[in-house]
């Protein structure tokens, strides 16, 4: 057996992860978000009350084991259809609220966060489960997030749409990513708009900006 030289450093790197199962664990263990720090988050980013496929986890793992560490945690659901798929982790700071990082746990195939509401006939789908929420905020329409705009084309839509929003980014990236999503979903029967935000980066700086305004 050869010994490892003890002048070479080994140092450990963040790889999206794969076990589903971790996943699901994590999720059950979640708690509801009122009067939580995730809470405490939402209201930061106006973007209360919570709605569904929103948990909170008070020490949620950082990287695996031998490095693991436990920080409070906003906990989305990505579902494919109904099966939980994946969660994206929201680490929130414990002082202020505000979140440090995000990491998505699972295998998040074509789902999404569903929480922006069950559509029937219009559905919106933005990049991210802040943006998402606040489209929905602020427009009214029931709004999943890709959680991520490479993801935005490879979400799997509910049966009997007939009008798609792409609720993008304002910026290089958001814009390609609408322009693939608008290629990969097109079909007869199915209309699809883009709508982003002006001035601003995304939807839930749209918000941000209104509630400033009426404080």
């Amino acid at each position: 057996m050869r010994r490892i030289p003890i002048r070479q450093h080994y140092s450990y790197r963040d790889m999206p992860a794969r076990a589903s199962g971790n996943a699901a664990r994590l999720w059950e263990e979640g708690l509801p978000i009122p009067g939580t720090l995730a809470e405490r988050y939402l209201t930061l980013r106006h973007l209360e009350p919570p709605t569904d496929d929103l948990r909170f986890h008070p020490r949620c793992p950082y990287r695996p084991k031998p490095w693991t560490t436990f920080h409070p945690a906003l906990l989305v659901a990505v579902r494919e259809g109904r099966r939980l798929t994946a969660i994206q982790r929201i680490f929130l700071d414990r002082e202020t609220g505000k979140y440090r990082m995000k990491l998505m746990l699972g295998r998040p195939g074509q789902g999404a966060w569903q929480g922006g509401g069950r559509a029937a006939s219009c559905l919106a789908l933005a990049e991210g489960f802040e943006t998402a929420r606040a489209f929905t905020l602020i427009q009214g329409a029931p709004c999943w997030a890709s959680l991520g705009a490479r993801r935005l084309d490879q979400i799997l839509l509910p049966q009997g749409l007939t009008s798609l929003i792409l609720a993008v980014d304002n910026d290089a990236e958001g814009e390609l990513a609408a322009a693939r999503a608008a290629l990969r979903y097109a079909r007869p029967g199915l209309e699809i708009t883009w709508m982003a935000p002006r001035g601003v980066k995304d939807w839930a700086e749209v918000l941000e900006a209104s509630m400033g305004s009426l404080r």
